[in-house]
């Protein structure tokens, strides 16, 4: 890392260490892209960024605006004045978003230079109008031909117009939205600020490595932890890892600990690296000892819950106190950051233990199905049919990739039957089978009882679904009457 710019042929952390998935498939993102049309550039120049436009969203990114799981984008062109293009509810398809940037000329809207401030506002307050809410996160990408800023660490000495770059960046970021800057004329120019315009890490130019680092950029902004997590990130190294951790500081014994780690979609936390066993250290540095994921449970040799691999005392990182290794049992890190050997169910040995689970990058999907009477076995195969057609659009279905998408599946009549949780499918084509064994006959009776069913559905969620700070979906096809609901006359209690 050189003054805050990421390259992805700088430092990075042990392989281990895993980093948040590069894949856009499941991306849900609402992206504002800043042209640059000023005469810092020219009309090449301006159709480099297109390309760059063209090539990202190429990468397997689904852009819609009736699919949750799925990128929104609007486009701005700036040079002395700032002029909206394309806001957030626009662009419908990818055809759409080349269909826009066809459109867009660089003399549409020139002038001498860049008026970042102008172009900053623009881009927030295109999201303010019509972003979605704070569970999708926001990323404005800025083309620049503009020399780099170098913003104060304090805002207090930022300069006193209102207009400041710097002041307008700052706001904007305070407010959780992402920029990622792109310098366009880089050859001969001062290395990049770290306290630039961009967020840490987002400060790119326009060389070889700045198409991997967009779509990496792209994918670290969709990759966050739910509020009482710690992300497992290095900053100063540009790194952000696809784990969550979590603290728990009421002592216990060390099989208990792993119980409420797997109760939580997690495991205790694994330490693979230097890295990891310094941000640990430091997470859990008012805790310490603690519990770690390290035991000899099932094996005579070390093994890792979370990664499920066994750890080779003589070539993996391991911090080990000297003839702490040969003790056995559970491992705990002790008051000083070293590893030592405990009874792995004792209360006498009892402590507070650090667990991990995925990092949050796509939304949980859950579809019921009316099977009651005031449907068919034809109208029940035409729900089977919209569900197939609806997981066929661009979804991963996994349990294991963190960038996936989760689906669950309920029948619903007089009472409503879990056919697969949250936990179960693995696949589409395990989705798909799931959905064409589906009965009619298995479940039904007279009506759709729906507040049964949506009591049903919420349970699921509860128990199987993650909170990842994402919206979560119920799909519910009804042969009920709609209900006209007045929340005035909403009560606790009520079966409504």
């Amino acid at each position: 890392m050189v003054n805050g710019n990421l390259n992805v042929n700088d430092k990075r952390p042990d392989q281990s260490d895993d980093g948040c998935s590069s894949d856009l498939s499941g991306l849900y993102l609402d992206i504002v892209i800043i042209f640059d049309t000023s005469a810092g550039t020219d009309i090449q120049g301006f159709n480099g960024q297109r390309g760059a436009a063209i090539a990202f969203a190429g990468s397997g990114v689904n852009i819609s605006q009736t699919f949750e799981q799925a990128t929104r984008f609007a486009f701005v062109t700036a040079a002395t004045e700032a002029k909206v293009v394309a806001s957030l509810n626009e662009i419908q398809t990818f055809s759409d978003y080349m269909q826009k940037l066809r459109s867009i000329t660089y003399r549409s809207n020139t002038g001498p230079k860049l008026d970042i401030s102008k172009a900053l506002s623009a881009a927030e307050q295109i999201i303010q109008i019509n972003g979605r809410g704070n569970n999708v996160k926001k990323l404005i990408v800025l083309f620049t031909s503009a020399t780099d800023y170098n913003c104060p660490n304090d805002s207090d000495q930022f300069d006193f117009e209102a207009e400041s770059p710097c002041r307008i960046a700052q706001t904007i970021k305070n407010k959780n939205i992402n920029i990622l800057t792109i310098r366009l004329n880089f050859n001969d120019a001062p290395n990049l600020q770290k306290n630039g315009i961009a967020s840490p890490c987002y400060a790119l130019d326009n060389d070889v490595f700045m198409m991997p680092n967009f779509i990496k950029l792209a994918a670290y902004t969709n990759c966050f932890c739910p509020s009482q997590y710690q992300h497992f990130e290095e900053k100063d190294l540009c790194f952000k890892s696809n784990q969550c951790l979590y603290l728990e500081n009421t002592p216990t014994t060390y099989m208990a600990a792993q119980q409420v780690a797997d109760m939580d979609g997690g495991a205790l936390v694994n330490i693979q690296s230097s890295l990891k066993q310094k941000f640990v250290a430091n997470y859990a540095k008012t805790t310490l000892p603690i519990f770690i994921g390290l035991n000899q449970i099932q094996t005579s040799s070390w093994h890792w819950d979370y990664s499920n691999t066994d750890l080779d005392l003589s070539s993996d990182y391991q911090n080990f106190a000297e003839g702490a290794a040969e003790k056995g049992g559970c491992a705990y890190m002790e008051l000083n950051g070293l590893w030592n050997g405990i009874k792995c169910n004792s209360f006498v040995d009892a402590h507070p233990y650090v667990y991990q689970i995925p990092s949050c990058d796509a939304s949980r999907f859950l579809i019921i199905f009316d099977s009651s009477e005031d449907t068919d076995q034809l109208g029940f195969n035409g729900q089977r049919g919209a569900a197939l057609a609806f997981i066929s659009t661009k979804f991963q279905v996994s349990q294991t990739i963190d960038q996936a998408t989760r689906i669950a599946i309920i029948t619903a009549a007089t009472e409503s039957v879990v056919i697969g949780d949250l936990n179960l499918y693995n696949s589409i084509a395990e989705v798909t089978k799931g959905i064409r064994t589906l009965s009619y006959t298995a479940n039904t009776g007279k009506e759709l009882d729906v507040y049964k069913t949506l009591k049903k559905a919420n349970l699921v969620i509860e128990e199987t679904g993650r909170d990842c700070n994402t919206e979560k979906l119920i799909i519910l096809f009804t042969s009920a009457e709609d209900i006209d609901c007045l929340l005035t006359e909403f009560k606790v209690g009520n079966n409504g």
